[in-house]
C-alpha cells in the first residue's frame, strides 16, 4: 500500500540496477513516490506522496493516511530529495542475504522451475504417509480407499494431512463428486502449519462444485491475490467454472513456488497469488459434509 508493486521489477532493472536501489534508495525514485512537504498558511506541515493535485492537494503518508488540503491553504510545498525507503538498510545483511535478496527479485513468477523427481504422497492401497485430524470420530468412519480410489464420506468434518511437509512443489490430483449423492464441498490445503484444527492455517485450493480453483485464505496466511474478485478470506477464480460433469474426474495442478500460488483446474489457470508465506507445511484433503474421491495424488519437488 506504501511502496511500488515490485513483482515484475526483474522485467525493468537488471542486476546491477536492483543493487544500486537497495543499496543507494534515494538514486533514483520511482515517479509517483516521490515525496512532498507541505505547510499550510496556519504552519501545520504534512508530507507524503502526491495522489491528486487541484483544487484540493491529496497527500497519502508513509503509514497509509490520506491528507486532503485545499490549495488555497497551502502556503509552502517542496519536493523532497530522500526516499521514503530509509538509507543504510543493508548494514545489517552479509553478502549472501544481499544476494539471496537480489535473486528473489530477479525471480519472476513467469519462468519455468527445475523440478526435481516426482513423488507418489498416495500409493494406491493404503495411507502409509498420512495422518487424519476429524472434529469427532474415528479415521475409517471417514476415509476407506477402493481400487486405488481414497473415498471420503464427508462427515464428521475435518481431513487427512501428509506426514511430511514440503516448501515448494507442483502437486497434482484427481478428484471427483457422485453424481447420486450430488454436488459437494472439500479442498486441498496447502502449507499447513500449526495445531491442527478446523480449520489449520493454510491455504485452501477450493473443490466446492462450481468453484474449484477459488483460494481460501485460512488463518491469515501472508499473500496478496487479486483484489478485484477477493473478499475477506475468499478469492474467487477468474473463469467461469472448468469442471467436468459430477461423476467425471477432474484434474488440479496446483503450484506453491516461493512466494507465488497457482491454481489449474482441467487445464484452465482459475487463480493466482503472490507474496505467499513461504514456510514448510503439510498437505490436507478436506472432509467437508459431502462424498468426494481422491486419486493419483502425485508430488513434484521444485528445486530451483
Amino acid at each position: 500500500d506504501i511502496g511500488p508493486d515490485l513483482t515484475a521489477i526483474q522485467s525493468k532493472y537488471g542486476r546491477g540496477e536492483l543493487l544500486d536501489a537497495v543499496l543507494n534508495p534515494s538514486a533514483a525514485i520511482t515517479h509517483g513516490y516521490d515525496t512532498y512537504l507541505v505547510q499550510t498558511t496556519d504552519g501545520t506541515l504534512a508530507s507524503g506522496f502526491v495522489l491528486a493535485d487541484g483544487l484540493d492537494l491529496i497527500l497519502k503518508d508513509t503509514q497509509g493516511n490520506r491528507h486532503v488540503i485545499a490549495s488555497e491553504d497551502i502556503a509552502v510545498k517542496k519536493k523532497q530529495e530522500l526516499s521514503v525507503m530509509p538509507e543504510g538498510l543493508t548494514m545489517g545483511l552479509d553478502p549472501q542475504e544481499i544476494a539471496d535478496l537480489l535473486a528473489f527479485l530477479e525471480r519472476s513468477n513467469e519462468r519455468e522451475p527445475e523440478f526435481g523427481e516426482p513423488i507418489e504422497l498416495f500409493n494406491g492401497k493404503d495411507l502409509t504417509g498420512w495422518t487424519y485430524h476429524l472434529r469427532d470420530g474415528e479415521r475409517d468412519d471417514v476415509w476407506s480407499i477402493l481400487d486405488g480410489v481414497i473415498r471420503c464420506e464427508g462427515n464428521p468434518v475435518g481431513y487427512i494431512r501428509t506426514e511430511a511437509e514440503y516448501v515448494n512443489y507442483e502437486l497434482t490430483l484427481e478428484w471427483r463428486f457422485d453424481p447420486d449423492r450430488g454436488a459437494g464441498n472439500s479442498g486441498v490445503l496447502c502449507r499447513m502449519t500449526g495445531e491442527d484444527k478446523v480449520w489449520p492455517h493454510s491455504m485452501e485450493a477450493q473443490l466446492q462444485s462450481g468453484s474449484a480453483g477459488d483460494i481460501w485464505n485460512i488463518d491469515k496466511v501472508p499473500m496478496i491475490a487479486a483484489p478485484e474478485r477477493t473478499n475477506g478470506r475468499h478469492t474467487r477464480g477468474k473463469l467461469p467454472s472448468s469442471e467436468r460433469p459430477l461423476g467425471e474426474w477432474n484434474s488440479y495442478r496446483i503450484r506453491c513456488d516461493r512466494g507465488y500460488l497457482r491454481l489449474e483446474v482441467n487445464g484452465a489457470v482459475q487463480n493466482e497469488a503472490i507474496w505467499c508465506e513461504e514456510v514448510p507445511g503439510k498437505i490436507c484433503l478436506q472432509s467437508e459434509g459431502a462424498y468426494i474421491e481422491f486419486r493419483n495424488i502425485v508430488l513434484t519437488p521444485i528445486i530451483n
